[in-house]
């Protein structure tokens, strides 16, 4: 049974409150297809074998996707002079702070593209060192130094809307593609119709579209999640989303030959919200680990819609094993309803470590 990469970009139209991890995504897509559908206990129940309907990854910036990171640390360079040492070293910190690059690089680097490798091009003036292309004619090493005086500040910050040609229209990952708003909000009590405490709520808001990655079994019914798509597109998405929070408008839903699916390397990296199985892997090369306590939808008319807490390693995690359509699995018995689940498969890409 096949696999065929799907992308989705939306626009975010909205603040944002909910974030878009894929599970949380895979659950507003479930959810759509339970409206149009009624039960959906056998679909999930396909989420627990072999050949899931769907594999979904967090939501990232328009091209981009996380810098994958590992092999051996950079070799800071011996017998240069003190003002070019510190030079260098400001360089490799901000470059050390890069958690996203364009999809071809992230390609590349999964082809064993290192980023000790990757650093030295970038000193050796071989790459751009805001977005790591290679350059059309490399600077010599003294030109190169002198030119990251002048650039330093927007090292390891910018990328450029053209792809190809990358000497135009600069911008800022770090705050040009979205803003975090801290906004005061008062709880109400419905008894005595009065405020009683303050509180805040960090909402996001986008300047760029987002895509998310799906790896759709060839069996599954497609247009099944074209209306789910429709659906949260009309509902909105996550917290508050009926109070005008989470509106979001769909670009493009449409096959993609963006990321390999040859699964012929000796690791992968993760780009979802990732819940190892046991064997999937055979050591940590990265990863950061998070424990989550979900929340399930107000609509099944539970009391407690908090699931009970797990831990999940998140988007750009690596580990050294064989890669596949998938990692992970999903968590049962995580709420006193037996029939909640909790979505924990890997989309996981090939890397060679």
């Amino acid at each position: 049974m096949s696999y065929q990469l799907y992308k989705w970009t939306f626009r975010p139209k909205s603040g944002v409150i909910t974030p878009f991890l894929s599970d949380i995504l895979w659950g507003h897509l479930v959810w759509a297809i339970s409206y149009e559908q009624g039960n959906i206990k056998e679909l999930l129940s396909q989420f627990n074998t072999n050949t899931p309907p769907w594999v979904i990854s967090d939501a990232f910036i328009k091209d981009c996707l996380p810098i994958p990171r590992y092999g051996k640390p950079f070799e800071f360079p011996t017998n240069i002079p003190k003002q070019e040492g510190i030079l260098i070293w400001r360089i490799i910190e901000h470059l050390d702070k890069v958690k996203y690059v364009h999809v071809n690089i992230f390609n590349e680097m999964c082809s064993g593209l290192t980023p000790y490798k990757l650093y030295q091009e970038i000193l050796e003036g071989i790459r751009n060192p805001i977005t790591f292309f290679k350059l059309a004619k490399p600077l010599s090493y003294d030109t190169n130094i002198k030119r990251y005086e002048k650039i330093l500040s927007h090292c390891a910050k910018t990328i450029y809307d053209n792809k190809t040609e990358v000497d135009t229209k600069k911008r800022s990952i770090l705050s040009a593609f979205f803003v975090e708003q801290e906004v005061n909000k008062n709880s109400i009590n419905r008894l005595t119709n009065s405020a009683e405490q303050l509180y805040t709520q960090v909402e996001t808001y986008y300047t760029d579209d987002l895509d998310v990655y799906l790896k759709i079994n060839s069996e599954f019914d497609i247009t099944i999640l074209e209306k789910a798509i429709k659906y949260i597109e009309a509902s909105g998405y996550g917290k508050k989303a009926s109070a005008g929070k989470g509106q979001i408008q769909t670009i493009s839903f449409e096959k993609s030959e963006s990321i390999s699916m040859d699964y012929k390397e000796n690791g992968f990296i993760s780009l979802s919200t990732y819940i190892p199985n046991e064997k999937d892997y055979t050591e940590i090369i990265y990863a950061n680990s998070n424990t989550k306590y979900g929340k399930i939808s107000s609509n099944l008319g539970e009391n407690n819609v908090f699931k009970h807490p797990f831990t999940y390693d998140e988007a750009g995690s690596i580990f050294r094993g064989s890669p596949d359509v998938y990692k992970g699995k999903m968590l049962y018995n995580v709420h006193k309803n037996p029939d909640i689940v909790q979505y924990g498969l890997s989309f996981s890409v090939g890397v060679n470590i």
